[in-house]
């Protein structure tokens, strides 16, 4: 939408009519709409290519004593889950960890303990 108006805004004598800033308000919304639009299906989705693409290159690591993990919950949304430090770790026969001891923290209470027993996935 072309800007037909040249005077200052800031000038308190100017006077809109509120049609001229319907239109404009619809404008900036429009604007805004498609450039989340165009960020979230454009950059977003060749930020997480990017990083789909790196992470095969890297080896990933196994889940250490003192490390710092996500704590998946099924009835949260993924920016809700939890942090929590591994305290310990059980390992089977293979050397690999079968489950472990974490300390979850939350908030304005004390921190709790809890076991878990037979993961087997860990995301890096």
């Amino acid at each position: 939408m072309p800007d037909t108006f040249t005077g200052d805004l800031t000038d308190p004598d100017v006077k809109l009519p509120s049609t001229e800033l319907s239109k404009r308000m619809k404008h900036v919304s429009n604007v805004m709409n498609h450039f989340w639009l165009r960020w979230r299906g454009e950059y977003l989705i060749e930020l997480r290519d990017s990083l789909r693409h790196s992470a095969k290159d890297t080896v990933s690591t196994p889940v250490a004593v003192g490390d710092i993990v996500v704590v998946h919950d099924e009835d949260l949304p993924r920016g809700f889950w939890k942090l929590a430090g591994v305290k310990s770790l059980g390992t089977g026969a293979d050397g690999q960890p079968l489950g472990a001891t974490i300390r979850v923290k939350s908030k304005g209470r004390r921190s709790s303990v809890f076991t878990l027993r037979g993961f087997c996935e860990f995301l890096v």
